[in-house]
């Protein structure tokens, strides 16, 4: 890649949109270019950025050629190839699969337990993950006639639940019996 392309590729990521002009790869390309001609300390001053931003994104062009091919379709973000990098086989592309659409505080959090806990495999460090988020909670509102509500109401009355609790019984119920 051309110094003048690199820079340019650089001056549109480094300062640019949080959507990127181009591609993570192209970005990875780029920055090690300019790192080979100007070095770290004169890129950190010239883009306003800081050393280690530079090293994140450059790590990108150590990793395998499966996670490359994930930067240039842009599946995720720069945090996430860096935390990758740092991973060892097989449990990088373990995580691979796992971490592409999530976002960077959880993928922060993934990497965490994974290295905080190497004897555990990639899926029950997932688990952890799982356990720290708060359930996810939808509202599903449903106009009701007169007579159905009340109904559902006097069957409420009798099990000894709100109307609410009910109705969530119900819709379990109904799921468990589905499968």
């Amino acid at each position: 890649m051309k110094e003048e392309d690199a820079t340019a590729i650089c001056m549109g990521c480094f300062k640019g949109p949080k959507i990127k002009p181009t591609n993570l790869f192209h970005f990875a390309i780029a920055c090690r270019t300019l790192l080979k001609k100007w070095g770290i300390k004169e890129m950190s001053k010239y883009f306003g950025v800081t050393e280690y931003q530079i090293r994140q994104i450059d790590k990108i062009n150590d990793l395998d050629p499966a996670l490359k091919k994930l930067a240039k379709e842009s599946h995720s973000g720069i945090e996430m190839f860096y935390h990758m990098w740092r991973l060892r086989e097989p449990k990088r592309s373990q995580v691979a699969k796992i971490v592409q659409d999530m976002k960077s505080d959880d993928i922060r959090t993934l990497m965490h337990f994974i290295r905080k806990n190497p004897s555990l495999p990639v899926l029950e460090c997932k688990a952890l993950l799982d356990k720290t988020k708060p359930e996810q909670v939808s509202l599903l509102v449903l106009p009701l006639d007169k007579n159905t509500y009340d109904d559902l109401r006097q069957s409420a009355k009798k099990s000894k639940l709100k109307v609410h609790d009910y109705a969530i019984k119900i819709l379990r119920d109904k799921n468990v019996r589905a499968q």
